[in-house]
C-alpha cells in the first residue's frame, strides 16, 4: 500500500500485501 494510493490503499485492495510488512499502513489508512 502506497500513501499516495491512500484512496485505494484498502484492506480490500491488492496493496494488503504491504500492510503486514509495515504496521504503518494501517496507522495511514485511519489518516
Amino acid at each position: 500500500g502506497k500513501v499516495s494510493n491512500m484512496g485505494d490503499a484498502s484492506e480490500n485492495k491488492p496493496n494488503m500485501e504491504d500492510a503486514p510488512k509495515s504496521p504503518m499502513h494501517k496507522d495511514v489508512i485511519g489518516h
